[in-house]
């Protein structure tokens, strides 16, 4: 018999370094390029060279176009004293990417009495590679399709700041989108898959559009925060300007919130969101304009935008504790969302979930990037972002 468990536990110490042979490799040479990092002052040579930039109104980035889009790159270029004033300021905003993604957006604020200012927006988007798999909670993961998206919008804005952190305000605007078989040869294109079906927004679409938002941020940090909340409302009505029939109205809303578990950094991490959409009389929705869950803003464990309909909510739970003392941090999570036609049919059995661990490297004073592993019943999924969002 003891010669049995013996036996028995030598092929279990043979078997277990095996097995953990990969994380320890891992662990080992990110042990080392951290320590590189420390000895060589790599982080504080990157926050004298950002604090440089910054100062002549420059602020680099990487990513910043959404998930899948490629490795992206840009900058924003922000100019303050205006026509002379020194309370007007514009911004102009260039990315682009690996694949192909574009971004340019043109900002102007200023001032007008009191806590009132006027906030003008131009912006352009060039999408090529965006996915979608049909309407409802149910469809499967076969039913995926590759299509192009362009839309432009411009809108102005009148709001107020209403206390620490917190504005309200009246948009309004037009937007226009166009819609192409989509630039990824290793997926079924957009028209082959969905051409046929009466789909609202499957030729584009121009739409003028009004509405109301309220934000509060309460949070210490806007990059890597250990206390407060941020909540965000908005109320949109769509109207088309062309011969579709579309028209609805959209009302989003987003709670993060943040509680300290201890001293030693070790905090407590929620968000909730939720994007509602109701149609106006028998008008019908634009496919892209579809609340969508999937990828690293919600179910981290499926693709992005794995799930779409007219309405959505979503949650997430983190758990976050540093591993190397303000350079990295650890953040084991769970989410959990769901889509459904009406917000009457969101039930707790249509929920999808998934689960997994997140690495956050960051410096004194920014968070450089974010990347998540994520498991769930469509399999694992890692997900890199250079300007996590939560």
């Amino acid at each position: 018999m003891d010669s049995a468990r013996r036996a028995k536990q030598a092929k279990q110490e043979g078997i277990e370094p095996v097995l953990l042979y990969p994380l320890r490799a891992v662990g080992n040479g990110l042990e080392r390029g951290l320590i590189r990092v420390e000895n060589e002052h790599l982080r504080e040579r990157l926050e004298d060279w950002i604090a440089r930039l910054s100062a002549h109104g420059i602020e680099p980035g990487l990513g910043g176009l959404g998930e899948g889009a490629g490795l992206g790159l840009g900058a924003r270029l922000s100019r303050k004293h205006v026509l002379g004033s020194r309370s007007i300021e514009a911004g102009l905003t260039i990315r682009t990417s690996s694949k192909l993604y574009q971004h340019f957006g043109l900002d102007f604020e200023a001032p007008i009495a009191g806590p009132l200012f006027f906030r003008a927006e131009t912006l352009y988007r060039n999408r090529p590679q965006e996915d979608f798999f049909g309407i409802g909670i149910a469809v499967p993961e076969s039913g995926r399709a590759d299509y192009k998206l362009q839309d432009r919008t411009v809108s102005a804005s009148l709001g107020s700041r209403i206390g620490r952190g917190a504005e309200a305000g009246l948009r309004f605007g037009y937007t226009s989108a166009r819609v192409f078989d989509g630039a990824n040869g290793q997926v079924r294109s957009f028209g082959h898959v969905y051409g046929s079906a009466d789909l609202p927004g499957s030729r584009g679409g121009e739409h003028l559009f009004y509405g109301a938002w309220l934000s509060a941020d309460r949070r210490d940090s806007n990059w890597d925060p250990k206390r407060g909340a941020l909540l965000r409302l908005s109320a949109t009505s769509f109207d088309s300007v062309n011969h579709q029939d579309t028209g609805w109205l959209n009302y989003r809303f987003e709670v993060q919130a943040y509680r300290p578990l201890s001293t030693a950094g070790h905090v407590l991490a929620v968000r909730v969101l939720g994007d509602f959409n109701s149609r106006k009389g028998g008008s019908g929705i634009p496919f892209f304009k579809l609340a969508r869950i999937g990828g690293h803003h919600s179910l981290r464990g499926y693709r992005v935008n794995r799930f779409a309909d007219a309405n959505a909510v979503a949650a997430s739970l983190e758990y976050r504790y540093p591993i190397w003392p303000r350079f990295m941090d650890a953040m084991p999570f769970f989410d959990i969302g769901e889509v459904a036609p009406t917000p009457g049919e969101l039930s707790w059995s249509g929920l999808r979930a998934s689960w997994g661990v997140g690495f956050k490297v960051k410096t004194l004073q920014s968070a450089l990037l974010r990347f998540d592993v994520a498991l769930g019943p469509e399999g694992a999924r890692l997900h890199l972002k250079f300007a996590p969002e939560f």
